[in-house]
């Protein structure tokens, strides 16, 4: 298998505490509803339980594998099951914003990327500096 391009970069979502503590208080929470329901009912009770469980749980894996590839003219950004390209070309900035509006970003501390075609997509790269710098550089 070959390595990828040493003009690739990959950015980690930076992770607030903000977001991440939540839902880790969550996902603990359900974890001991769920013991709880083990040890006093039947087994045919615990499926909701389980369920949500498993959400909670795949949402919290979803968080921390979220991250941002610079590199080939595009930007990619990776959340959980989702994907989006954007052309490097059609960027024309990228600003920071503590937007709390729903984002593939971790963090509140964000970047909003715009493009030509007027859409934006906010992130929040752990090395807000570094992926700026990355962008100047691959989109120079």
């Amino acid at each position: 298998m070959s390595s990828p391009s040493p003009d690739i970069q990959v950015f980690r979502s930076g992770i607030s505490a903000l977001v991440f503590v939540p839902i880790f208080a969550l996902v603990l929470g359900l974890s001991g509803v769920f013991a709880f329901q083990i040890i006093t009912t039947q087994a045919t009770a615990l499926a909701p339980g389980l369920l949500i469980l498993i959400a909670v749980g795949a949402f919290l894996i979803w968080i921390l594998q979220t991250h941002y590839i610079i590199g080939d003219g595009k930007l990619k950004i990776i959340a959980g099951p989702f994907r989006q390209t954007v052309a490097l070309a059609d960027i024309i900035d990228a600003t920071p914003t503590r937007s709390p509006l729903s984002a593939p970003a971790a963090s509140l501390d964000r970047l909003e990327v715009r493009t030509k075609d007027g859409l934006s997509v906010v992130i929040s790269p752990a090395d807000k500096q570094g992926f700026l710098a990355a962008l100047d550089r691959h989109r120079a």
